[in-house]
Formats: structure tokens, C-alpha cells, sequence
């Protein structure tokens, strides 16, 4: 395997509630999102028109502990983004990938 061929590096760190309030305000803000994976709860679902209100419930999921995480796949400034956000003991764990890193290396 050639540095080429390496997946991209994932960013790890654990959020308060605060700092997850941040993290989707910035998102609904900020960014288009793409869809949202529910995990240990509801079905994904993708291109839901009301964006928001899929944000604000995802949110109110992981406030409320009805899911065990959340997946938000969304694209900032031309780069597509996939945030993992899985609820721990003292907080919320989010491991984020840059997967337009992964597009950039597929073959053609």
C-alpha cells in the first residue's frame, strides 16, 4: 500500500453538551446536509427537504439517550464531511472523516 492508497485520517474527541449544541447550530448554519444515519434507533433517511427540523431531532435524540449515535453526512465549504456522533459515559464521542478524501482517490 502506497501513501496514495491510505484512508484518510479520522479526528477524534469527546463533545459536552454544549459543544454538540455547537456542532449541529454550525451545521444548520453552515453547511448542506446530506443525510442522517440513526444508530440503535430510527432508519436512516436521506434528502428529507425539511434539513432543520432532521437536525433538531437528531439533536433531541441524543439529548434525550432514544439512540445510541447519530451519523450526520453533510458538505462545508466543498469538502463532504462525515461526523459520527456516539453517546459514552461523560459525553458524546464524535470521530469525523473527510470523505471527499476518499472521491479525490477512486479510480476512473
Amino acid at each position: 500500500m502506497t501513501d496514495d492508497d491510505a484512508l484518510p485520517s479520522l479526528q477524534e474527541g469527546m463533545l459536552d453538551d454544549a459543544m454538540l449544541d455547537a456542532l449541529f447550530g454550525d451545521i444548520a448554519q453552515g453547511a448542506e446536509l446530506l443525510e442522517i444515519v440513526w444508530k440503535g434507533g430510527a432508519e436512516a433517511y436521506a434528502g428529507d427537504p425539511d434539513a432543520a427540523a432532521s437536525l433538531a431531532a437528531a439533536r433531541a435524540a441524543l439529548r434525550e439517550r432514544t439512540v445510541f449515535g447519530v451519523q450526520l453526512r453533510y458538505v462545508h465549504a466543498g469538502t463532504e464531511w462525515w461526523d459520527t456522533l456516539m453517546l459514552v459515559s461523560g459525553g458524546t464521542r464524535l470521530v469525523r472523516m473527510n470523505r471527499s478524501h476518499l472521491a479525490a482517490m477512486a479510480p476512473t
